[in-house]
């Protein structure tokens, strides 16, 4: 159950819809039971909470069906976060270069507390999609989160494998050893290959983006699926990452030599 949003003269009717805002953010798809057990409210605040934000156009409903997802709204609210963020607003003529190159799906996630968040994203081939869009929040611990969790400091990995690890796919990894172990493997090769891990067939390939005090906040991933991305391209696509990569960390400021 979701932990409960320090009042501090904040309204129990505003706490409540930071914490069902925050509950969408944590998984795509709330029916109004399931939602209602998740914020501890009953069933028919649960449901006056919803309408009340679907009219504001933060969440909709699902046609035919009594589920809610993120409205347009949200999705409004995350761009304009994005273009706030330093890599979001440096990075994205960056992304559509490289989208252009590669013909493939290109993002760029940044840390957010214990998760990770897609702050920008550019697709040009239209048979190319991801079940992962922009202000989209996701563990850690799976696909590309490890690039960024590799290069935190050690108290803080301890504190996010010893949390519930969500399994977005039967690939995800959610043994707190094997995570370590992939992180070596991150710190050693500089880059990931995510098979599966968020969304089912689908490959991802991940390099850090280093800031201005050599820190990584920020990653840079192409995503399509392994018949595109075979073995044989995933060289020449780590390449011309790393030179985007670089590029965005020298618009950020970091002026030292970043490849790792």
């Amino acid at each position: 159950m979701q932990q409960p949003i320090p009042r501090n003269g904040t309204t129990k009717v505003g706490a409540n819809i930071l914490a069902a805002l925050s509950a969408f953010g944590r998984q795509g798809t709330w029916g109004v039971t399931e939602l209602a057990n998740e914020l501890g409210l009953s069933k028919t605040a649960t449901h006056r909470l919803l309408k009340t934000l679907a009219m504001n156009g933060f969440v909709e409903q699902l046609p035919g069906r009594s589920d809610y997802v993120l409205g347009v709204e949200v999705i409004a609210l995350a761009r304009q976060a994005a273009a706030k963020t330093t890599v979001g607003s440096v990075g994205h003529s960056h992304l559509v270069r490289l989208a252009e190159s590669t013909q493939e799906v290109v993002s760029i996630d940044v840390l957010r507390g214990y998760r990770y968040v897609c702050v920008d994203m550019v697709s040009i081939h239209p048979h190319v999609t991801t079940t992962v869009q922009i202000g989209d929040t996701i563990g850690l611990h799976a696909g590309a989160g490890k690039v960024i969790l590799a290069y935190q400091h050690p108290a803080f990995v301890d504190e996010v494998l010893k949390e519930p690890l969500t399994r977005y796919t039967d690939n995800t990894p959610h043994e707190p050893s094997v995570i370590r172990a992939m992180l070596e493997k991150v710190r050693a090769e500089g880059r990931w290959v995510s098979e599966g891990e968020i969304t089912p067939a689908a490959r991802g390939l991940t390099m850090p983006i280093f800031g201005p005090r050599s820190s990584v906040e920020a990653v840079l991933t192409v995503t399509s699926t392994k018949a595109r991305i075979p073995d044989s391209r995933v060289g020449e696509l780590f390449s011309l990452m790393r030179q985007t990569c670089d590029q965005i960390a020298w618009d950020m400021g970091n002026r030292e030599p970043v490849s790792p």
